[in-house]
């Protein structure tokens, strides 16, 4: 509020000043609360609640949940309201003319009026009747009489009230201490345990485990074992035992050792759980689905939330807090920021040198002489060496935040999707009820949406070499480039929502299968749609290609079409990533009466933006993998644009945290050991990078592009692309997979576990040996073994043959 209205009254200055304390707030402005209304009224949840579940006051019958379907109620758009509306219109039309019959007609009227009224009576299917609750919605008191029975069966309690509109009901949740705790306990939910307190603990043991006084090692001729100590990132399930308790590590200024975060996890658990195992039993995401739910929203917590964004906000690339985000979002979203992070910190070193080849090119002439080709030439080989160490050592990365965070080998039971449909058999494995959907019925779905995605791969190449035909009849290629970035925009959105309802269909039974398959989808057909056209001009030998001669460079078309599509996926990522929840968010505030009423607070976080765990991780990551396709594949035509991505990313880091701590609902905290499938996405693109950059030195840069016959060039080519590959698997070699240091804290966790958690005593195995006086006559023959001349008869004895006699002389 303050921004905007300096931004529409203030001075330059003032301006200036806003827009520092937007992204870079002082603590004076994180003192006051992030969202508030025009009377006051503070915005965010209360911190004693942790989530809140919306169902709406009226159901409508169209099967539709969430926003949309209250704001199409709101609005008179859905189908039933549509309906009823349309009948009461054929009604009044009908009233309207039997009064002009019946003005006509005096005599008449009184039968008319008196047939009329004996159609609707007695339910004549051709009278217009109009049920006012139907038109409405029906009550959805059962549901919530549902609900808060599951509620308070399974331990929770809960506040429920109607919203301003009187459409929705909301029902606030939150779970006493001690409840979170059985529930921890049963989950065997991990917590990290206090370094100083497990010292302590182990200096002392545990005798009347039969445990003694425990010191692990910590250094080797005086060299660290380790560069973690040797109690740190320790963690282990919680447990309810007085002796345990006091060793979880207890967030500051807190009295618990449950964060909102576990907070959200254990409490969503409780409410998914089964009745028998203490659990509410409801199924969220089915019931959002069917429309019996409109939401659910975990709160965020004021306190944390400030934190985090003064942190976040405040801290320089290379001491972001990660953990704090974590503790926050949970570990899925932290992952992406904590890679977007890696690879942005990683591209200082790639898109500096980049930008002085780029300037000392300028300075020389873009006339493509031999001194750029050199400087090209040096850049992809920096390049070649960049990609397979950022791949290496964001290997190790990933398993060091995954110790850090307790989540190596983190596993889960994943439950089916809630939009997994099949028929409920007995499981022949267990004999359980499962539901089953039958392979053959799959395949076929799959092979259907292949079909889908070949034509509109085809529809997008028919686009391309559309582009490339203009080109080399002589377009401008500047208006091709812009058109052509534009349209990439265009055909990448698009088949978004098409992979979407094809991956949707395939019914994938959970939701990681469903996300790898969505995932395969958007990178084959981003991979076609985003690098085609370039791949094409940098593989091609001859300038036709892009409105040139035989012997004409497309070192200019390929500088201007790089740049042109970069900066163009950079300022659509913005518009989607900043602009779009912005305008989302009034939208809702609109149609719910956010600008007439004061909105509490969970109404206020229903009006944000909802964030699917699932498709928007996707997105993101999606977004982030073309962007770095750019600069692997093609920045040794244009090196000015390892720059550009680092700035992009600068940005992005700042204004996505901005974006998911004020304009979306919070995120539903997820655990996650790594990034999924897109580390083998992003190691593809680190190995064909070095391919494709040598083929834009070779054929289109001067001193390579003239060497003769074309033959030899290609000779030059492959064996550029070969030392490539090669020079990545001795990189990949030396840097290894393993990460010494994280296995050696692994192995020290399982040994205090196996001791703090499960007291298991100390063994006290003896062997004894009784001491002899040792022989040291040497015979002079192995007797009484024979001794033979061929090796036949070692290998096939003879039959009979005397057996060696058992009373041995002892040795």
């Amino acid at each position: 509020n303050r921004f905007s209205s300096l931004w529409k009254g203030g001075s330059s200055g003032a301006m200036v000043w806003g827009v520092k304390e937007l992204f870079f707030p002082s603590q004076a402005t994180l003192s006051s609360p992030l969202l508030t209304h025009k009377d006051g009224s503070c915005a965010v949840g209360n911190l004693s609640w942790d989530v809140v579940i919306v169902l709406p006051h009226k159901v409508a019958s169209t099967g539709e949940g969430g926003m949309m379907q209250s704001v199409m109620v709101a609005l008179g758009l859905d189908e039933e309201t549509k309906a009823a509306k349309k009948a009461a219109k054929k009604a009044k039309k009908k009233e309207a003319r039997a009064a002009a019959a019946a003005a006509q007609a005096p005599e008449a009227a009184g039968a008319d009026e008196v047939k009329v009224t004996e159609e609707q009576s007695s339910g004549d299917p051709r009278s217009p009747q109009v049920d006012e609750e139907a038109a409405a919605g029906a009550d959805n008191s059962d549901m919530f009489k549902r609900l808060v029975s599951r509620l308070s069966g399974s331990g929770l309690e809960y506040s429920s009230y109607y919203s301003v509109q009187g459409d929705e009901i909301y029902v606030k949740i939150r779970c006493p201490e001690a409840r979170l705790m059985e529930q921890a306990d049963v989950l065997n939910f991990q917590m990290k345990l206090d370094e100083e307190r497990l010292k302590s603990i182990l200096a002392t043991g545990f005798a009347e485990h039969g445990i003694g006084p425990i010191e692990l090692g910590t250094e080797v001729e005086g060299e660290p074992i380790s560069r973690f100590r040797p109690h740190e990132h320790i963690y282990a399930k919680y447990d309810t035992n007085d002796d345990l308790r006091p060793l979880y590590v207890i967030a500051n200024g807190s009295e618990s050792a449950f964060r909102s975060m576990h907070r959200i996890k254990l409490v969503s658990n409780i409410l998914q759980a089964p009745r028998s195992f203490g659990g509410a039993e409801i199924p969220l995401a089915k019931r959002i689905q069917q429309g019996k739910l409109l939401a659910f929203l975990p709160l965020h917590d004021p306190v944390e939330r400030t934190q985090l964004q003064a942190l976040w906000m405040s801290a320089s690339l290379f001491r972001l807090p990660y953990t704090d985000v974590k503790n926050y979002f949970g570990e899925a979203l932290a992952f992406y920021f904590r890679y977007l992070g890696f690879v942005t910190t990683a591209l200082v070193a790639l898109g500096g040198p980049g930008a002085c080849i780029s300037v000392a090119m300028w300075i020389i002439g873009y006339n493509n002489g031999p001194s750029t080709g050199i400087l090209r030439a040096i850049y992809a080989v920096g390049l070649a060496v960049w990609g397979p160490t950022t791949a290496g050592l964001w290997h190790k990365a990933q398993l060091a935040t995954a110790l850090e965070w307790g989540m190596t080998n983190y596993e889960q039971d994943e439950p089916n999707r809630p939009l997994f449909k099949g028929s409920l058999i007995k499981s022949p494995i267990n004999g359980k009820a499962e539901i089953y959907f039958p392979p053959r019925r799959r395949r076929l779905r799959v092979g259907r949406g292949l079909a889908v995605s070949f034509t509109v791969v085809f529809v997008d190449l028919a686009f391309v070499f559309a582009l490339l035909r203009w080109r080399v009849a002589g377009g401008n290629s500047l208006v091709i480039s812009f058109v052509q970035a534009v349209g990439i925009q265009v055909f990448a959105y698009s088949y978004k929502s098409i992979a979407v309802k094809l991956t949707g269909a395939e019914n994938w039974r959970t939701e990681t299968e469903f996300s790898d398959k969505l995932t395969t989808k958007l990178f084959a057909f981003n991979f076609v749609n985003s690098y085609f056209s370039l791949l094409a001009t940098v593989f091609s030998n001859s300038g036709r290609v892009c409105g040139g001669t035989q012997t004409d460079s497309c070192l200019s078309v390929i500088e201007e079409s790089l740049l042109i599509i970069f900066a163009v996926a950079i300022a659509t990522n913005s518009v989607v990533s900043v602009v779009l929840p912005i305008l989302t968010r009034l939208y809702h505030q609109y149609v719910e009466g956010g600008f007439e009423h004061a909105l509490s607070g969970p109404e206020w976080q229903y009006l944000l933006v909802e964030y699917d765990e699932t498709l928007d991780s996707i997105q993101a990551y999606m977004a982030l993998a073309v962007q770095l396709g750019y600069v692997l594949l093609f920045s040794a035509g244009s090196p000015f644009i390892g720059l550009m991505a680092v700035v992009s990313n600068l940005v992005l880091l700042k204004f996505e945290m901005f974006k998911y701590l004020t304009g979306f609902r919070r995120v539903e905290p997820r655990g996650a050991e790594d990034i999924g499938r897109f580390e083998g996405i992003f190691t593809f693109l680190y190995l064909i990078g070095p391919i494709t950059n040598a083929a834009v030195v070779v054929n289109h840069s001067n001193p390579f592009k003239v060497i003769q016959p074309l033959a030899l060039r290609r000779y030059v080519f492959v064996i550029s692309a070969a030392a490539a590959i090669v020079l990545q698997i001795i990189i990949r070699a030396l840097i290894g997979d393993a990460d010494a240091d994280v296995q050696l804290q692994l192995d020290r966790q399982a040994f205090i576990r196996e001791k703090v958690v499960n007291k298991v005593a100390d063994e006290e195995e003896k062997i004894t040996v009784v001491k002899k006086t040792p022989n040291v006559a040497v015979a002079d023959k192995d007797l009484p073994a024979a001794y033979h001349t061929k090796l036949n008869d070692v290998m096939q004895p003879k039959k009979n043959a005397a057996q060696p006699p058992t009373d041995l002389p002892e040795p």
